[in-house]
């Protein structure tokens, strides 16, 4: 088996992907805000997403279904998959830490108890759909709990390290919405003497980012960080807002310097911090 992940970035990417590599399954991860410097709206970059399902058997087609924004565009004969169910598993004992992710699938009498070394909640339906389709695919319960087990954060993609006394949680691959609440929602379970967020906000957001981080604002807020630290740029105003919609009272710093920043970041933090930093703005963005 060949898995090939397909890169889109403007309309009609992933139909002409469809048509060079002719997929026999599709597993669509999720829908958020991205590239809309391209795609303008969400609805367009959904439908080039979908188009997938043209170039295959609908039900070798394989949705992450705790995306609220996909559920317009799922098909009855869709294959969906979530952190509570998969092709026909049920996921319990489910437990994330710094240390990885724990859940068991069940099926009848079946249990199959697995780990991996990836963080965080939304890591879990991944993470079983996974297991479960090498399962389909004929692979053993021993096979698949040995890759899983594996499996581990990438660079800068919710990699958590020891810096000093403080725990840093590197999320600043670039990212979108969903990438947020993912993190604000481990940032808000995990234990910590003080929690400290940072983020520029997020690039190629169109014509709606004022509005998406407005709300990025609001959803930081929510996940109770002790400081927010926001890198200043054009979408700065916007997440303010949505931190004074919910009346945050913690504290707030605006850095002018990024850089200067992250190179000096063991000074800012002391034992017991737990610091999150998520996404990444490059410098042709203002």
């Amino acid at each position: 088996m060949v898995i090939i992940e397909f890169g889109e970035g403007r309309p009609g990417d992933v139909a002409l992907f469809s048509r060079v590599v002719r997929p026999t399954h599709a597993v669509i991860t999720g829908l958020a805000p991205a590239h809309l410097d391209q795609y303008k709206t969400l609805q367009a970059a959904a439908e080039d997403i979908f188009s997938v399902a043209n170039f295959v058997s609908k039900e070798q087609v394989y949705v992450n279904a705790e995306s609220d924004a996909v559920q317009g565009f799922l098909q009855p004969d869709f294959r969906i998959y979530s952190r509570s169910t998969t092709l026909g598993w049920r996921i319990q004992k489910v437990a994330t830490n710094l240390d990885g992710t724990t859940f068991e699938l069940v099926k009848g009498k079946k249990r199959l108890k697995l780990k991996s070394g990836l963080v965080g909640l939304h890591m879990v339906g991944p993470l079983a759909f996974a297991a479960a389709f090498a399962l389909q695919l004929g692979l053993t319960e021993k096979q698949v709990a040995s890759g899983i087990a594996k499996t581990k954060p990438f660079e800068h993609r919710m990699q958590p390290y020891a810096l000093g006394g403080a725990i840093i949680i590197d999320d600043t691959y670039n990212g979108n919405v969903e990438g947020v609440r993912a993190g604000t929602e481990l940032l808000k379970m995990l234990p910590a003497n003080r929690k400290i967020y940072v983020t520029p906000g997020l690039v190629d957001q169109g014509q709606d980012s004022p509005a998406i981080h407005r709300g990025i604002g609001r959803m930081i807020a929510m996940a109770r960080p002790d400081m927010i630290v926001l890198m200043k740029n054009s979408v700065t105003q916007h997440i303010a807002a949505g931190l004074s919609d919910t009346d945050y009272s913690g504290e707030v710093r605006i850095v002018d310097d990024p850089l200067e920043f992250y190179l000096n970041l063991s000074s800012f933090t002391a034992k017991g911090d737990l610091v999150l930093m998520q996404n990444d703005w490059p410098d042709n963005y203002s």
